[in-house]
């Protein structure tokens, strides 16, 4: 069984289906070429994609080079999509309606205010809205925001309210209304 060399494992992020992989896993090259591959490519001053190396040095043929790429470009597809289903999921709207919080034609209302409030040049939160609306109770935008890992931190000088995410304790950051410093408790 072919398996890649360092150098191809070394640089793959999560997920990511490199053309050299496709191409042992299809068996069109082994990992002995491969590696001839990846030599030639830091060799060489012409940085060329692993694909070209492939073909110059003759372990690949034209239809095999675009049956990789096929493949390579539906996998990107696929994690991308799958990507944007997971950010779909932790989104405000989908998560109080996943908890029976709220209807989609509430969630959809709120949107459309939100929107209407920021073409007046009033910049106000989803949960903002849909407590004001008496959609959701503060509690319950408390629960979904820290389903979100979110959570809501207010300005000891302005009183202005932020979301916010994945800060660790002590972070500092400036308030964008009053300009003053704050920390992350």
């Amino acid at each position: 069984m072919n398996t890649l060399p360092r150098a191809a494992v070394s640089t793959m992020k999560d997920g990511e289906k490199l053309f050299g992989q496709i191409a042992v896993e299809l068996g069109y090259v082994n990992s002995g070429q491969l590696e001839k591959c990846f030599d030639f490519q830091q060799s060489s001053r012409a940085r060329k994609h692993i694909g070209a190396i492939m073909k110059i040095l003759g372990f690949i043929s034209d239809e095999e080079m675009h049956e990789i790429l096929a493949i390579q470009k539906r996998s990107q597809f696929e994690e991308v999509a799958g990507a944007a289903k997971k950010r779909k999921e932790r989104t405000f709207g989908y998560l109080s309606v996943k908890l029976g919080y709220m209807t989609e034609e509430q969630v959809y209302a709120c949107v459309r205010e939100q929107a209407r409030c920021e073409r007046l040049g009033l910049y106000l939160k989803l949960g903002e809205i849909c407590i004001n609306r008496a959609f959701l109770r503060l509690e319950q935008v408390e629960e979904i925001l820290e389903l979100q890992t979110r959570v809501i931190f207010d300005c000891h000088t302005c009183g202005a309210q932020y979301n916010i995410q994945n800060f660790k304790a002590g972070t500092k950051f400036t308030c964008q209304k009053c300009g003053a410093e704050l920390t992350v408790p």
